[in-house]
């Protein structure tokens, strides 16, 4: 028998969206060069993230340890990252 993917609905019928993990690597005091995509930045240590297309400026988004954030990103901008990160991509 074949299995049917059915996505969860809200109270309202209407179905939640959802997104598909894609490829995921470690970011370590380095850039990540964006796509027209959406990215989770989890820090695996204490971290400072920036998002720019250019030079960045100001502190960064402090992560602490094991926090998470999801991230729209552009093409041309860069995630930079002081500390040790993983950067998911979703599909």
């Amino acid at each position: 028998m074949d299995k049917k993917f059915v996505m969860k609905r809200d109270e309202n019928g209407n179905s939640i969206p959802v997104l598909s993990l894609g490829i995921a690597n470690d970011i370590a005091d380095t850039t990540y060069n964006c796509t027209n995509s959406v990215v989770r930045i989890t820090a695996i240590v204490q971290s400072r993230v920036w998002y720019h297309n250019s030079t960045k400026s100001g502190p960064g988004l402090l992560l602490p340890e094991g926090a998470s954030i999801d991230v729209s990103t552009r093409s041309g901008y860069v995630i930079e990252v002081t500390g040790n990160t993983n950067i998911t991509e979703y599909q």
